[in-house]
């Protein structure tokens, strides 16, 4: 898969699981989008600046996931909380340090077909 294309499809996924997030916000009642609110600020957030920031590498790591946004959002709470400074330094630790690590494999859903995503090798494997 060429570079051009291996981003499209990360940026379609990125898209879909978040339109996905907002059918889920919709139903939620007052108080749940409340404690939720950083969750979805951050998602906004992410949705924009993931496909400019985001390496082939890293894209194609992330395609493993059924959703890449909950994954990468959730390694960016955990490490910055709502600190949006820094934005594409800061974001490429966090993505570096979830390949290097290997834990949202065993944490979060993947992908049951795979085949031309990745060959299973975090982006430590890589070099």
């Amino acid at each position: 898969m060429n570079d051009t294309a291996l981003k499209a499809r990360f940026t379609q996924k990125l898209r879909g699981c978040y339109e996905q997030h907002k059918s889920d916000w919709l139903e939620m009642e007052p108080p749940d989008l409340i404690e939720h609110a950083e969750e979805i600020a951050t998602d906004t957030w992410l949705v924009d600046v993931l496909p400019d920031t985001v390496s082939d590498e890293d894209a194609q790591y992330l395609l493993r996931f059924c959703d890449p946004l909950e994954v990468v959002r959730d390694a960016w709470l955990l490490e910055n909380g709502l600190d949006w400074i820094g934005t594409d330094e800061a974001i490429q630790k966090v993505l570096w340090g979830l390949a290097d690590r290997g834990y949202a494999e065993y944490d979060y859903e993947l992908e049951d077909d795979q085949s031309g995503v990745d060959d299973g090798m975090g982006l430590s494997d890589i070099t």
